[in-house]
């Protein structure tokens, strides 16, 4: 604590020791905070707190070097992924542009001549009956 934090705090303690009730627990609290095993457990804390954070820092280092390396192999492989793709967009898009447009294309010209076909068949097939029926009625004549 800052010296002028203690002097306070020793101030205020002093003041509150001379009062009739409060002063009693106050003077056993300070009696309390001077003895050297209190002193002796602080200290001990203390070193256990920065033992450990020490730890943590190191462990938490290593976490960070380990996800670092990490990211570098995801970058690579994003930039990799990029080249790709923009090799692939260089070189195929005009032609897969060509086969979009003329697939629509096709198609209806598909459908036109599945239509015609459908109405070769049809008269071609009417045709058939009907001279199927001609011939029926010619011979049963």
């Amino acid at each position: 604590m800052p010296s002028n934090i203690n002097a306070l705090l020793r101030k205020v303690a002093g003041t509150m020791a001379e009062w009739p009730v409060v002063g009693r627990f106050v003077r056993i609290s300070a009696a309390i905070f001077r003895l050297p095993e209190l002193k002796a457990a602080c200290l001990s804390l203390n070193h256990r707190q920065d033992i450990f954070e020490t730890e943590q820092v190191t462990a938490l280092q290593q976490t960070i070097s380990v996800l670092s390396h990490q990211l570098q192999d995801l970058q690579q492989t994003m930039l990799s992924l990029n080249h790709r793709q923009d090799i692939f967009e260089t070189e195929q898009v005009p032609a897969l542009h060509n086969l979009l447009i003329s697939v629509p294309v096709v198609l209806r010209k598909i459908t036109r001549d599945l239509i015609d076909i459908r109405c070769q068949l049809e008269s071609a097939t009417t045709r058939m009956t009907s001279e199927s029926v001609g011939r029926e009625v010619t011979q049963r004549e």
